[in-house]
């Protein structure tokens, strides 16, 4: 996770004191995601683009739906999928 992916996702969360304060582990992805889904659609859009990003980028034979669970829930992939989404949002 970049320096810059930790400002966008801090951004996101209207959490400057992220940057300096929080680890960026799957206790602070937990509340992303419940601020993502107080936002309405983000969610979804969140889930499906981070679930495009995995069946490109990874080589894995084995495109099966617990397989992206497990690679989600890991919080360097969580937090660079999230600020890869909020770039794409903003665009």
């Amino acid at each position: 996770m970049t320096n810059e992916g930790k400002l966008i996702v801090a951004e996101y969360m209207n959490d400057e004191g992220a940057l300096y304060n929080c680890a960026f582990d799957c206790n602070y992805a937990g509340l992303v995601v419940l601020e993502m889904q107080k936002r309405g659609d983000d969610w979804r859009k969140f889930h499906n683009f981070s679930r495009n990003l995995y069946y490109t980028t990874e080589r894995s034979n084995l495109k099966i739906d617990y397989n992206f669970v497990a690679w989600l829930l890991n919080a360097d992939n969580f937090f660079t999928a999230m600020s890869q989404w909020i770039k794409e949002e903003k665009k």
